[in-house]
C-alpha cells in the first residue's frame, strides 16, 4: 500500500463554507493524487485549515474566504485492487468500501475523546 500526504486549497466563492467547496477539494485531492498503476482506495481529511490560521476538523458552514485540506491518500497496485474485485464478484459478494487496516485499527481502539487529542 502507497500512503501520502496531500496539502491542496482553494477560495471559497460565498460567504461560507459548503458541501460542494468540501468534494471539490476532496476531488481536486483525488486527481492530484493519481498515479500511474495504483487504485485509490480511500481519501482520508486529516484537518481542514480556514483562511490559514485556523484548523479545524469540519468546515462546514464557517466563514471563510480560503479553505484547505491536508488529506492522507491510500493506494495500492491496480493489479491487486482488480484480482481482489474479481475474487469478490466470483463469490457473489458485494463490496460497499475498502477500508485500509491502519484506519479500522484506530475506529476500533480509539474513542472519540482520544482521536480528538
Amino acid at each position: 500500500m502507497n500512503i501520502t500526504r496531500f496539502k491542496e486549497q482553494k477560495r471559497i466563492m460565498s460567504d461560507k463554507v459548503i458541501n460542494d467547496d468540501v468534494e471539490h477539494l476532496m476531488k481536486i485531492v483525488g486527481e492530484i493524487a493519481q498515479q500511474p498503476n495504483y487504485e485509490i482506495i480511500k481519501l482520508l481529511p486529516v484537518h481542514w485549515i480556514v483562511d490559514e490560521d485556523m484548523i479545524v476538523n469540519d468546515p462546514l458552514g464557517m466563514e471563510a474566504r480560503k479553505l484547505e485540506v491536508v488529506a492522507d491518500v491510500f493506494a495500492i497496485p491496480k493489479t491487486f485492487y482488480t484480482s481482489l474485485i474479481e475474487l469478490f464478484d466470483k463469490l457473489n459478494i458485494n463490496i460497499v468500501d475498502i477500508t485500509p487496516n491502519i484506519v479500522v485499527a484506530s475506529e476500533l481502539l480509539l474513542d472519540f475523546d482520544q482521536k480528538d487529542l
